[in-house]
């Protein structure tokens, strides 16, 4: 598994998704915005089953790729590592 596409955080859409329900409540605060929030931990479980289901699938490629890669803090030694000499 080459980590090139998301060598700092695995589920960069996830995290935006979520970071951008929780902040649509907090400056909307509508029913919509809302349901839109309560969905976010569905999604969560969700990611964590197909990691889980990859692990299982890619186990030898996975278990490395995991291990550099966070599923959603970013990881900002990663990109310092690549920049020195």
């Amino acid at each position: 598994m080459n980590p090139h596409p998301h060598k700092t955080i695995e589920n960069n859409f996830i995290l935006s998704m979520i970071l951008a329900a929780v902040g649509s409540l907090l400056l909307y605060q509508t029913w919509t915005t809302l349901a839109f929030a309560v969905f976010a931990p569905f999604v969560l479980f969700r990611t964590r089953r197909e990691e889980q289901t990859l692990a299982a699938e890619f186990d030898e490629e996975w278990q490395p790729y995991a291990a550099l890669v966070p599923m959603f803090i970013p990881n900002w030694k990663i990109k310092s590592r690549e920049n020195s000499p």
